[in-house]
């Protein structure tokens, strides 16, 4: 008998080794996702997927669309721009059969701040070379019964994300697609996000912000495939294009996305290894990997950053547009002292930026309107030190659309589309916009709230007896149930709606003129 002494030796079979090299892969992965900030709240559809899953690069779970549409054909890109983007670039849902298609985000709290992104790559999914310059793939975006932007696709290969920072108005929020004669709406991915009510003060219950620009300045575009990062986009209002690394969710626990800017002939970059911090009473918040880099003149004695944007480059009507400038000092024991220009006029004067924290200016009220904003940041003469900028948030304000429909009508017709599980993407606001009411409804608009006036359920398919829903339309002139499967008698609450008479033959129901 031999005893085992210190030099022994463990031999593992490969099928062990595998086991062990699992074990810690697993270990590993619940390290980092016990690391990460909260998803509570998030909402992340990829639309037109086939199964949920978490992405790979950000850990965000993602689910299909299902639960919160009833319109659309799921599609994939074609193959040849399949294989360098990440899942949710690479199937989509289109709403060829429909004017104004919706889903229905939910639950949201009321009341409460959210930012709502759409992302949209056409990837040529019906074979058809649709978008293109001369000729571009257009549709209009709503969210509840507010215009948020035309969408434009011109390049088959990239995409595009709208953004909109809003306060929820209801326990739900819908988000709209609607055809307006220049090509079939699709939709890639749609992803809403909590805001703490202190962040982004000009968002409030009767404005909301449509995000324009948002840059991480001093990285120059890092352009690279797809495949190893998760935000890629096509960027329609800075000064490049193409596939960007931008910073996101986790580094971002808000998942706004910055992407990378520099003018690498004008300025030049300085960095820290050191940590950015910024109080969770601040009203935006920037990531510190963002506020870790910033642009500086080439020119060591030069004293002038200058850059400008044009207003139509944001493809917008509105003219209110609110600027958030971002700031913070690497160099300990200085001051450095700046002055803001915009269009030759002071705009800000003698900020210094806080050292290793995260510093703003922002204006409290829109910037006047102009068509081009010519910026110029200069070292005020109480210091000699070059300006600085970190990163910068362009928004336009928009008004939130007052008109609604009436309490009552709006839940009579919902308990219909539920009972009898009408599928005519009958989402959102059933009589807002005013010029995209559901499919069968029209109302009247003379007061606010509006009142529908009219329903069509012809040819519907609906069966089961006749809801005494259908009597909460107290001002409804003009219903057509013709043509379906429904059984029983009429409830009599119908013949209470002194504006009703009852035709029995087709049973369509109609209005004295």
């Amino acid at each position: 008998m031999h005893a085992m002494g210190s030099h022994a030796r463990i031999f593992y079979s490969s099928k062990m080794l595998f086991r062990l090299f699992f074990l810690l892969e697993i270990i590993a992965v619940a390290k980092v996702h016990s690391q990460l900030p909260s998803t509570q709240g998030f909402i992340s559809i990829d639309c037109g997927g086939s199964t949920n899953y978490t992405d790979t690069t950000t850990f965000i779970p993602y689910v299909t669309d299902d639960p919160f549409t009833d319109d659309g054909v799921n599609s994939q890109v074609a193959s040849y721009y399949n294989s360098i983007f990440s899942p949710q670039l690479t199937t989509l849902r289109s709403f060829p059969n429909a004017t104004r298609s919706c889903y229905a985000l939910k639950p949201v709290i009321k009341f409460s701040k959210y930012l709502l992104r759409g992302t949209f790559r056409y990837g040529n999914y019906d074979g058809q070379n649709r978008a293109n310059t001369v000729n571009p793939l257009q549709f209009d975006l709503y969210f509840d019964a507010n215009f948020w932007r035309t969408v434009s696709i011109t390049d088959p290969i990239s995409y595009s994300w709208y953004e909109v920072l809003a306060v929820a108005m209801t326990d739900s929020v819908s988000v709209c697609l609607v055809n307006t004669g220049s090509g079939t709406p699709f939709i890639s991915v749609l992803e809403f996000r909590p805001l703490p009510d202190v962040m982004y003060p000009a968002v409030n219950k009767t404005q909301f912000l449509i995000t324009n620009i948002r840059r991480n300045v001093g990285p120059p575009p890092l352009i690279i495939p797809a495949l190893f990062v998760s935000a890629v986009t096509e960027i329609t209002t800075a000064e490049h294009s193409g596939l960007c690394s931008g910073t996101r969710y986790p580094d971002d626990p808000y998942d706004r996305l910055w992407e990378p800017w520099m003018d690498s002939d004008a300025f030049t970059v300085i960095t820290t290894a050191e940590s950015i911090q910024s109080s969770t009473n601040d009203y935006f918040q920037p990531p510190s990997i963002v506020m870790r880099n910033a642009a500086t003149p080439s020119d060591n004695s030069s004293t002038i950053m200058e850059f400008s944007w044009d207003h139509s480059s944001f493809g917008l009507s509105g003219d209110s547009v609110h600027v958030n400038f971002f700031f913070t000092e690497f160099t300990p024991n200085t001051t450095r002292t700046l002055n803001i220009y915009l269009n030759d006029a002071i705009w800000y004067s003698n900020y210094t930026p806080p050292y290793l924290r995260a510093g703003n200016i922002y204006n409290t009220g829109p910037n006047v309107p102009n068509e081009e904003y010519h910026w110029a940041i200069n070292s005020s003469g109480l210091s000699n030190l070059p300006p600085i900028l970190n990163a910068e948030e362009v928004f336009t304000a928009m008004q939130f659309n007052p008109l609604v429909t009436n309490t009552d009508d709006a839940d009579a017709i919902n308990a219909i589309k539920e009972l009898y599980r009408v599928k005519r993407s009958w989402i959102g606001d059933p009589c807002v916009p005013q010029q995209y009411p559901w499919d069968g409804v029209n109302c009247s608009y003379g007061t606010n709230p509006a009142r529908i006036i009219s329903i069509n359920l012809s040819s519907s398919a609906l069966s089961g007896s006749i809801s005494s829903s259908f009597a909460m339309f107290a001002a409804i002139e003009f219903l057509d149930l013709s043509y379906n499967n429904l059984t029983g008698p009429i409830p009599d609450a119908l013949g209470a709606l002194p504006s009703l008479q009852i035709l029995y033959e087709l049973l369509i129901i109609k209005s004295y003129d």
